[in-house]
């Protein structure tokens, strides 16, 4: 259990990691390269979710930046794991994270994963907006995240106490 806790604790820091890279550069549009004055709301985020899917290299040297200070022993601990992450409306990537660094971030969902998050289209609002709050986020369901398979559906609802608990 101590190592699935850890591969989540390290899935969320790399989904809030995703998310708050943006907000370290002030402008999540400017780093994601695109302009959507005049947009609405609902095409703002479409562009901004088609921007993530166009610059997957972008942004996995933007989390591995982030990721850097991972201790030790979670890298180790953590090993390899294959997250999926969905967005609100279909897209998904696929990422591989071998001893705490993105290997690899493709677009779509890989097989054989350990994990699995979903980001609403609420999230890119808040990011729109300077507005985002990952505890928030996990709170209000923006963002959720869980386990594969039978036994990390029931780490996946530990993990989720433990959060519950110390959140």
């Amino acid at each position: 259990m101590k190592n699935f806790l850890l591969i989540t604790t390290l899935m969320i820091i790399m989904v809030a990691t995703f998310v708050q890279a943006h907000e370290a550069e002030s402008d999540f549009n400017n780093f994601l390269g695109i302009d959507t004055q005049g947009l609405n709301q609902e095409d703002t985020v479409e562009a901004q979710k088609q921007a993530v899917m166009e610059n997957l290299e972008k942004v996995e040297d933007k989390v591995n930046e982030e990721l850097a200070d991972t201790p030790a022993i979670a890298k180790i601990v953590v090993g390899k794991t294959n997250i999926n992450i969905y967005f609100e409306g279909g897209d998904s990537i696929g990422i591989q994270v071998e001893d705490g660094k993105v290997t690899s971030i493709q677009d779509g969902p890989l097989e054989d994963v350990t994990l699995e998050a979903h980001i609403s289209d609420n999230v890119f609002i808040s990011l729109e907006s300077d507005s985002f709050d990952l505890t928030q986020a996990l709170k209000n369901k923006d963002i959720t995240y869980n386990g594969v398979g039978f036994f990390g559906k029931i780490k996946s609802g530990m993990v989720r106490t433990v959060l519950a608990i110390i959140g």
